[in-house]
């Protein structure tokens, strides 16, 4: 509709006018001319003169004005009168000061916005750091100039202009890297790739354009870094050259090419570490899940580090896919993730991403996801968000409370987001305890989707798709379809071949009062769901609470067939501790759940047999992963495979014994393996028929019973061959240390797990280097893993305080105390256990502490006697038993060594002060 000026006083009656200037007109808007927001635009309107503005004001008041207006012929209004206006001499004073305050009040508005939008980012620690080192440098440099110099100007570091980048960057390119400790160590040999150069000039850029405001006066300041050949310069070099600096840090080979990320192996072991990890809190059992799943499931989906740390409850929800090769109705339940900001979204706009349940229970993305929420439900015992909107907060649909709240929260509540920090320092200390060397930490699991989506034939498009690699408008606007094809690939499955996802523990049904154990309150939200769009109608309307609500309900179905798979491999996981899963009912199920999900696999082959020849021969290699044959011979081998294992440590005990231990320790292992004989086992040869395999290990053929015997000149490696044939199939055979010492399996009892088990035998050497085997061989150790960087992995020994063999008799001073310095029955002092394992040998029993508290009261008592002069350990003892002997029965505080030690802790010191008192007057 367009607009026209009205005529002044020869205008049409039937045109509706409006008076110009009714009211005064406000100074600044005759003087303010229509402008952007650009910052360089606001400078040149402030410092440039408006020769128009003048004659315009002057115009202004001596000429009738009128506003544009719509012509409408049925609408008149009389002219209205010009208040007439007179310039102000002072006009320009005033607009010139009210534009530098509107300046100085939206700039600051932006930095504070600036500084929203990276909370919580990487870059928030590590642009400071980069703007630290860059004024650090220019202070140093200007020195030495000027030292060298006399004349010279001291150029100040601010503002960032491109010609003190470009000489930062001359350093900064060829500066060694540093160690990421408290006195910044320099690496030598090396240089900074890349990666830190780009970043480095990203920061300085962003405090140069963040601050230019301030500098407008100054050309240079105002000029992007990048612009200038210098810098585009120094960033083309440090790319061109990176190949060459990982050739000269041999980082490539050393590290690992594909080093980036971890091994399928390493990912598995990483997260059967979180469950396995000993926790002593109910807290860092929900942190090791917690670590879990953000580990799984940024793997699966190539979810960002960030992104994974943005997640709210109310971006979760499930989605059906259609699997059209598999047939008509053929769907499977995908993990469908909100993502409306990150790095590769920095625009709002909303991105899904998604999973499949994985192949293998140890790698599913979506059974770590309820296993993280079980936790939070049942093991936090948090209570469940308020779902019900609050309208008293008003708008169209009220305020609802659980939108705000995080998947992961960070230390400042629920609606917080865990840091960059925190996120680095957990998968840090994963990586230290499962022996991986990544490069990436928390952004390791992007490269992960897509090479094992890449491996298993996902298109270069569809893993792309993935992980949001490349985004048009189709997909940002219309294409809300997941790529299947890659989320097969990333679940361990045949990319190009649907009929090849078959997850076997999802054959698996719960019992129903299992399933009511887990999330009971669901049925009861949705209902009230129902029940407030009733009554309230749409506003009441809450799709992300619907969706998320049946999510939890199917995530029970998978905690429980999750559970169930992993509860014959790992028995240990921490989960394991809590109810349901600690009740009998679930045991018969998981029990049940092995024989199920083979003749599930076996169904699936037989089904695969009927297809074409083709087709079947093209699946098998997928199917046949975890078939039935290989299981059911698994099965029937495994007492052999037993039997066999224990002749094959037995064989490994003798070796050790004899190449690294004395003659004693020769005999003693050569004594036990004797007093273990029984008859021999035949061994199955490597031709041996699997259908012989059907015969029961009792009527399986044997040798002869007869033990054979070395002859008397024959070598050690022939009798420890012979014995070979001896061995009871149901003897534990005692381990060997790396040094030699010979130790029964209950004194450390060794995994079954490689990696693992190295890391226990270097323990056991470490300990071994402090004290003697005898020590050792007293105590049951007990491996406990750490859930803390700054402690390993160790050995902990199980040891309880000494007391009389007689239940009537009382520990007395003196044996306090020798057991504190000289240990009991062979033991360790109990000094020795303090200052080897702290208080963790106690294992925070209460008991146990307290006994320590009381008999610290003595040890102190006695060290304090033992520091005087001519005074010793000998000497304090003596005077005790005769100045306070126990038991007495006339004073009750010297019937027991207990009561004497309550009474030393009570009544403010003043047992003590007495003590102290006599003793100075003690005449031995």
């Amino acid at each position: 509709m367009a607009l026209s000026p009205s005529v002044p006083s020869t205008a049409s009656p039937g045109k509706r006018r409006f008076d110009a200037i009714v009211h005064p007109t406000s100074l600044p808007s005759l003087k303010r001319p229509r402008i952007t927001s650009d910052a360089a635009t606001v400078h040149a309107l402030t410092v440039i003169p408006e020769p128009n503005v003048p004659s315009a004001v002057e115009t202004l008041a001596s000429t009738k004005n009128t506003l544009y207006s719509f012509s409408d012929p049925e609408d008149t209004m009389p002219d209205a009168k010009v208040v007439a206006f007179d310039a102000n001499p002072g006009l320009t004073a005033t607009l010139e000061s009210s534009l530098s305050a509107m300046d100085d009040e939206t700039h600051a508005h932006r930095l504070t916005i600036r500084e929203d939008s990276v909370a919580g980012k990487g870059t928030g620690k590590a642009y400071p750091r980069h703007i630290k080192n860059y004024i650090n440098w220019m202070i140093q440099d200007q020195a030495e100039r000027q030292c060298i110099n006399p004349q010279w100007q001291i150029v100040p570091p601010f503002p960032i202009m491109a010609c003190t980048v470009a000489a930062f960057l001359k350093y900064e390119t060829t500066r060694e890297k540093t160690k990421r400790t408290s006195d910044s160590q320099s690496i030598s040999d090396t240089r900074v790739g890349v990666g830190s150069i780009k970043q480095c000039v990203s920061a300085l850029e962003s405090w140069r354009r963040d601050n230019e405001h301030k500098y407008k006066d100054n050309p240079e300041a105002l000029r992007p870094l990048r612009n200038d050949t210098r810098i585009s310069t120094f960033e083309a070099n440090a790319r061109e050259t990176e190949p060459m600096r990982l050739k000269e840090a041999q980082t490539s080979k050393a590290m690992g090419t594909v080093a980036d990320t971890y091994t399928r192996e390493e990912i598995t072991r990483c997260s059967m570490w979180c469950l396995q990890t000993d926790r002593s809190t109910d807290q860092q059992v929900h942190t090791g899940i917690r670590d879990r799943a953000m580990l799984l499931l940024s793997a699966a989906s190539a979810y960002r580090g960030n992104n994974i740390r943005r997640l709210l409850l109310s971006d979760l929800y499930s989605r059906d896919i259609p699997m059209v090769e598999i047939g008509p109705g053929a769907t499977s339940m995908a993990l469908v993730m909100f993502s409306d900001q990150g790095k590769t979204n920095t625009n709002g706009r909303i991105d899904e991403q998604g999973a499949f349940r994985h192949r293998l229970p140890e790698l599913c993305p979506v059974g770590s996801l309820g296993f993280y929420l079980f936790s939070y439900f049942h093991i936090l015992n948090r209570k469940r968000p308020t779902f019900a909107p609050d309208f008293s907060h008003g708008g169209e649909i009220g305020y609802r409370e659980w939108y705000k709240l995080t998947l992961f929260p960070g230390s400042g509540g629920d609606e917080s987001e865990m840091t960059y920090e925190n996120h680095r320092k957990r998968v840090h200390l994963m990586y230290i305890r499962n022996d991986i060397t990544a490069r990436k930490i928390t952004h390791a699991g992007r490269p992960f989707a897509a090479t094992t989506a890449r491996e298993h034939r996902a298109t270069v498009e569809d893993t792309k798709a993935l992980g949001n690699w490349s985004q048009g408008a189709l997909q940002a606007c219309y294409d809300r379809a997941l790529p299947v094809d890659a989320l097969l690939a990333a679940a361990s499955f045949n990319a190009r071949k649907q009929e090849s996802y078959f997850i076997a523990r999802d054959v698996l049904e719960p019992p129903k009062e299992l399933l009511h154990t887990i999330f009971p309150w669901v049925e009861g939200e949705l209902d009230a769901l129902k029940a407030r769009h009733k009554a309230i109608g749409r506003p009441a309307t809450d799709v992300a609470l619907s969706r998320f609500l049946r999510l939890l309900q199917q995530l029970r179905r998978v905690i429980l067939q999750d559970a169930a798979a992993l509860s014959s491999d790992y028995p240990s996981c921490s989960i394991f501790k809590f109810p349901p899963f600690n009740t009998p009912r679930f045991s018969t199920f998981a029990a049940q759940a092995n024989h199920s999900m083979q003749h599930a696999e076996e169904e699936a082959r037989h089904r695969l047999t009927a297809l074409p020849e083709t087709v079947a021969a093209s699946l098998r290699g997928i199917v046949t992963t975890n078939h039935i044959q290989q299981e059911n011979i698994r099965e029937e081998m495994r007492q052999e495979n037993a039997r066999f294992g224990i002749q094959l440590q037995s064989v490994d005990t003798m070796l050790r014994a004899h190449f690294l231990g004395s003659n004693s320790k020769r005999r003693k292992v050569a004594a036990g393996m004797a007093a273990s004989a029984g008859p021999p086992l035949q061994l199955y040869s490597p031709t041996t028929a699997v259908s012989q395999l059907d015969v029961p290990p009792t009527q399986a053929p044997i040798g002869h019973s007869t033990p054979q015997v070395a002859p008397p000149h024959s070598s050690p490696i022939s009798a420890i061959e012979s014995r070979v044939s001896v061995m009871s199939p149901t003897t534990t055979p005692n381990i060997v240390s790396e040094s030699g010492s010979v130790y029964p399996t209950t004194t450390f009892p060794l995994s079954a797990n490689s990696f693992e088990r190295s890391k226990q035998l270097t323990a056991i050497a470490t300990l071994e280097s402090h004290y003697t085997s005898a020590q050792l061989s007293k105590y049951q150790f007990e491996w406990i893993r750490s859930s803390t960087e700054s402690q390993n992995d160790e050995w902990l020994p199980i040891y309880t305080y000494w007391k009389p063999r007689e239940k009537i008799a009382s520990t007395s001073i003196e044996e306090i105390w020798n057991e504190w310095v000289y240990g009991m029955d062979g033991h360790l002092p109990v000094m020795a256990l303090t200052a080897t394992w702290g208080a963790r040998w106690r294992r925070n029993n209460a008991a146990a502490k307290t006994e320590a508290s009381r008999r610290k009261k003595v040890v102190t008592l006695i060290e304090t006697l033992a520091a005087w002069s001519n005074w010793n350990s000998a000497l304090a003892l003596r005077f005790l038993k005769e100045m306070y002997p126990i038991p007495t029965s006339s004073i009750p505080y010297l019937k027991t060594t207990r009561a004497f030690i309550e009474h030393l802790q009570k009544g403010n010191g003043q047992l003590l002060q007495e003590i102290l008192a006599k003793a100075a007057v003690y005449s031995s």
